[in-house]
């Protein structure tokens, strides 16, 4: 009995760390899904980004998780309060023209099947390429033409940065359209 016990704790100590390492990794990978939902808001200019970041357990930086206004540049950032994973958000508006880049940043390595997941749910055009077995890159651009959206994905065994892109050219700068 005391024998059975014993394998009973052994067991159960052996597998504790692996299902830790296990629900950081899906924490980890909750990076993707914020970064889909946070950063598709930011980029179709939709007024509930907060609630997306909220949803995903992330708090904006700074002075009351304002933006913060640098002259021609607009900089939001969020934090998850579960993991060290970040969403960055940054206008710049040119005389005319505008950039809309958000970028998600994870201090992990996101498995591919998400990355792949991300990609389906998301409808992309491009692909994934590898040129070494530590890295994982791709890039891909939305579905339509107008606004022009980019998607760059780089994981290593170490991090991993999603980049989505929206270019607004032509008078999408000018003061008449300034948000």
């Amino acid at each position: 009995m005391m024998l059975r016990l014993l394998i009973v704790v052994a067991m159960s100590l052996s597998l504790a760390p692996c299902a830790a390492r296990a629900q950081e990794r899906a924490h980890d990978n909750d990076i993707v899904k914020a970064f889909s939902d946070i950063c598709s808001a930011a980029i179709d200019q939709k007024p509930d980004i907060e609630d997306a970041a909220t949803a995903h357990a992330m708090v904006g930086i700074g002075p009351a998780g304002a933006t913060v206004k640098l002259g021609k540049l607009e900089l939001r950032t969020f934090q998850s309060t579960r993991t060290k994973n970040n969403i960055i958000i940054t206008t710049m508006t040119f005389a005319d023209a505008r950039e809309v880049e958000c970028r998600g940043i994870s201090p992990t390595a996101v498995e591919r099947v998400e990355l792949d997941r991300l990609v389906r749910d998301l409808q992309l055009d491009g692909q994934f390429f590898s040129p070494n077995a530590s890295l994982t890159t791709g890039y891909w651009k939305r579905p339509g033409i107008a606004p022009l959206v980019l998607i760059r994905i780089t994981s290593t065994p170490t991090s991993t940065i999603l980049i989505m892109q929206r270019i607004d050219g032509g008078s999408a700068g000018s003061d008449a359209n300034r948000n």
